[in-house]
């Protein structure tokens, strides 16, 4: 971890935060405690919620009196100057966190205008697409929230983004604005697992000595499952040894789905529900390999796939248009291309290749894990927010 930089000081901006579940709050969580660890003052300032915000050690947590709304924004510059007058503005940026329907333009114009600098934002996504094609009240969201992450970026004196695809929907938001860098989101995850814990989950399983386990991480939305479904329900038609570990928040959800359709696979298919990141490694390590199909490919902002990557575990997944080229150019993971109408048959016979060979599954997991460590940790994001601000935009 560069711990070379000089302290420094930040107000962190977010819609959710922990123990509100969601990639952007763990994300956020994690970042503070690291740049706590490096020597920084952190301010955290947050919405209310039903339950207190996790204790975030050496860290302040500010909890506002509303959703970003009318009764936080006239007095927020003061209270953060007040807090700490010296601090940078760091501003977690997913339009639908921030409320009134995810269209709060009252503080994207506060972030252009009003807000004190230095003010930076970190785009996790930028704005709802403005298809021709989809219902009025979709394009209205579309229009707004264009409008909102052009005042964002204008406004800033610094951008950073998840993902490459987001400088060219910027740039439609805000014609001329400056490159912004890409930041990979690393593991919100804890990156070791008990080698007891993962034996007892695979004894759990029921796993015997030839015993095969894959596994999917991930909040388990329709888009995903639609595509995973049918590969889980062919390997394990094809292999009779091979068993299926469903991690993460509505995973139980799915499970119960699943098995009123194939009842037949019930004894093979298991599910953990929602976990802690404390405790996801245990299971992930309990794999033999991932599943992780996207509808637009793996990238460097699906926190799950970092997950998987981190921790060593050989992942097949998908290469779409959101795809950088670094997934193939380093070879951290098998990637099929699903434009195709055999997808689902190759990604099963990649599953089914790689569960055969044990050999290429540890050098996968290998090559997976050095790259995450060289590319998208932690401590890749802190020498970037640390260090010198780069000049051009990273591969």
């Amino acid at each position: 971890m560069n711990t070379a930089s000089p302290p420094r000081a930040w107000h962190i901006l977010t819609g959710e935060y922990p123990p509100q579940s969601g990639g952007v709050a763990d994300y956020t969580r994690l970042l503070a405690l690291a740049l706590v660890r490096a020597g920084d003052r952190v301010h955290l300032w947050i919405p209310p919620a039903s339950e207190p915000p996790t204790r975030t050690e050496g860290a302040t947590v500010h909890v506002l009196p509303d959703h970003f709304g009318w009764k936080s924004l006239p007095g927020l510059s003061r209270r953060l100057r007040r807090a700490d007058p010296d601090a940078t503005l760091l501003v977690q940026y997913v339009p639908h966190m921030y409320g009134m329907r995810a269209m709060n333009l009252p503080l994207a114009v506060w972030l252009c205008r009003f807000a004190p600098r230095p003010r930076w934002v970190m785009f996790h996504e930028v704005a709802f697409p403005m298809d021709a094609g989809r219902p009025w009240k979709h394009r209205l969201l579309g229009i707004v929230q264009h409008l909102m992450a052009g005042l964002v970026v204008r406004g800033a004196d610094r951008s950073t983004i998840a993902i490459p695809r987001w400088q060219a929907v910027l740039r439609r938001c805000a014609p001329g604005c400056a490159r912004s860098t890409v930041v990979p989101i690393p593991s919100t995850v804890a990156l070791s697992a008990d080698a007891d814990a993962v034996v007892r989950v695979r004894q759990s399983l029921g796993c015997g000595p030839d015993s095969r386990v894959i596994g999917h991480f991930g909040t388990w939305g329709a888009a995903i499952t639609a595509s995973l479904e049918p590969v889980v329900v062919e390997v394990l038609g094809a292999m009779p040894a091979v068993s299926m570990l469903a991690v993460g928040r509505d995973s139980d959800v799915w499970y119960a789905g699943f098995v009123a359709r194939y009842p037949d696979l019930a004894a093979r298919i298991h599910a953990t529900g929602n976990v802690s990141p404390e405790r996801v490694g245990e299971y992930l390590r309990a794999c033999d390999l991932l599943v992780q199909p996207y509808p637009d490919g793996v990238s460097c902002r699906r926190s799950s796939a970092m997950a998987g990557i981190a921790l060593g575990r050989p992942v097949v997944t998908d290469s779409g248009p959101a795809t950088e080229p670094v997934w193939r150019d380093e070879r951290l993971v098998v990637a099929i291309d699903r434009n195709r109408e055999s997808d689902t048959r190759a990604m099963v016979s990649a599953v089914v290749a790689l569960l055969a060979d044990p050999l290429e599954r540890e050098r996968l997991g290998e090559r997976a894990e050095r790259g995450y460590r060289d590319l998208f940790s932690i401590e890749r994001t802190l020498e970037i927010l640390r260090g010198p601000f780069p000049t051009s935009e990273p591969r």
